[in-house]
C-alpha cells in the first residue's frame, strides 16, 4: 500500500492495521528506526502477547475439559467428540511452541483446570464432584499420549 503524504503513520495504524505492519517492517528492514510508530507498535506487541496467553488458556480448558471427559465420563464420549479431544490436543501442543507460552501454560494450568470442569459437568450433566478436585496431569503428561489411551 503506497501512503499519502500526509497519512501518518497512527493515522495508518487506526485505519489499516496490515498496511500499516507492512509499513513498519519496511522502514525497520530500510533501518528508518527513527520513523517507527513506537506508541503502536508497543500497544500492537502487548495486544499480541494478551491474545497469545489468552488462546493458551481457552486451548488448555478445551483441552482439559476433553481429558476429563476422556478419562472420567467414557459413557458419555461420542466418536465426533472423540475426535474434537484429539484435534484440541494437537492445536494445544502447536500453540506451546515457545518456552514463554509453555511457562505460562503451566501457570494456570490448575486454574484453567476448575473451569474445565465446570465445562464438561455442564455438557455431561455430572457433578462437579466427579472429577478430581485437583489437576491429576502435569502439562507435560497431557501433551503425551498417555491421557488419552484406551
Amino acid at each position: 500500500m503506497i501512503r499519502q503524504p500526509t497519512e501518518t503513520l497512527a493515522d495508518l495504524y487506526l485505519a489499516d492495521e496490515t498496511a500499516w505492519l507492512d509499513t513498519m517492517a519496511g522502514l525497520i528492514r530500510e533501518k528508518r528506526l527513527d520513523e517507527l510508530d513506537y506508541a503502536h507498535l508497543k500497544e500492537f506487541l502487548e495486544d499480541n502477547a494478551r491474545r497469545d496467553r489468552w488462546e493458551i488458556y481457552c486451548k488448555l480448558a478445551d483441552y482439559l475439559a476433553g481429558a476429563l471427559l476422556w478419562t472420567y465420563r467414557r459413557d458419555k464420549l461420542t466418536p465426533t467428540r472423540r475426535a474434537e479431544i484429539l484435534h484440541s490436543g494437537f492445536e494445544l501442543e502447536n500453540w506451546l511452541d515457545t518456552p514463554t507460552l509453555q511457562k505460562h501454560a503451566n501457570t494456570i494450568l490448575h486454574e484453567t483446570y476448575t473451569d474445565a470442569i465446570a465445562c464438561v459437568c455442564a455438557e455431561v450433566e455430572s457433578p462437579p464432584t466427579a472429577f478430581p478436585p485437583r489437576c491429576p496431569w502435569t502439562l507435560d503428561q497431557l501433551l503425551s499420549a498417555e491421557v488419552l489411551a484406551e
